[in-house]
């Protein structure tokens, strides 16, 4: 380490990223996650996005399957961890 520099734990990292980490997800179910992230049910994010809440709940279950997660907070979990989701300032 150089002096002066920082000690950041390096599970951190995602969350300062410049961008989201590429995990295989598609664009829209980043959309979808970042939505879920902001407390959007499956209606409200199919009204957004202009598709059928059928569309958004086969986003959810493909998300919660390759996320690994149990349901739609732990699948947001995992994205801030995974750094699908950035942690941006004021939210």
């Amino acid at each position: 380490m150089r002096a002066g520099g920082r000690v950041v734990d390096r599970s951190l990292h995602p969350l300062l990223a410049d961008h989201p980490a590429d995990t295989g997800i598609s664009d829209r179910q980043r959309s979808v996650l970042e939505l879920i992230a902001m407390g959007h049910s499956n209606s409200a994010i199919a009204d957004r996005l202009g598709v059928s809440t059928e569309t958004i709940r086969t986003h959810v279950k493909a998300l919660l399957v390759r996320l690994a997660a149990r349901d739609r907070a732990h699948a947001v979990a995992r994205g801030y961890q995974q750094g699908i989701l950035l942690a941006t300032p004021g939210e």
